[in-house]
């Protein structure tokens, strides 16, 4: 069994390494985007180049708003063909970017390296498990410091805030 504690402080050890590939993959993805649009040759290919360059462009804007936690889950659980969805015409940006990420040469042996220092078996179905389970145990503490917490009405605080005054005056 994974001791979820320990994998927990991997992912956030990796947030780092995320960040640079994220970087790094930008980078190469937006010097990708200046080559096809600075092509040149018939109509029909200059149309195609640039519809890539539009769907590289949405790739772009889809993984500065991917974090760096959720990529390193997918990595270590998820079992991602990067050739099936890069050919896929289908599959969505997400799943495009995410997939060029984790396929980044900066984070696929550091991820190798944490799969098999916990025996991790990449299967789809366990990254949404292990999400539900911190979600949940976050939303129990959240709750738990509420219920402790008694709230003061509206009518209470201007009492309070008159009674300052008044003693202050």
């Amino acid at each position: 069994m994974v001791n979820f504690t320990e994998l927990n402080k991997e992912i956030v050890l990796h947030r780092g390494d995320v960040k640079r590939a994220r970087l790094l993959l930008i980078q190469a993805l937006c010097r990708h985007i200046r080559k096809l649009r600075d092509k040149k040759g018939q109509p029909a290919q200059v149309a195609r180049n640039q519809q890539r360059a539009e769907r590289l462009h949405e790739e772009i804007t889809v993984l500065k708003g991917l974090k760096a936690d959720d990529v390193t889950k997918a990595g270590l659980f998820a079992a991602i063909d990067v050739h099936k969805v890069l050919s896929d015409p289908s599959s969505s940006s997400k799943e495009r970017a995410m997939a060029r990420l984790i396929s980044h040469k900066a984070l696929k042996g550091k991820l190798d390296i944490v799969r098999a220092k916990f025996n991790i078996i990449p299967d789809q179905k366990t990254v949404s498990g292990i999400e539900m389970t911190t979600k949940g145990k976050q939303l129990v503490k959240q709750d738990k410091k509420k219920a402790d917490k008694p709230r003061q009405t509206d009518m209470e605080k201007k009492s309070m805030s008159t009674e300052r005054t008044e003693t202050t005056g």
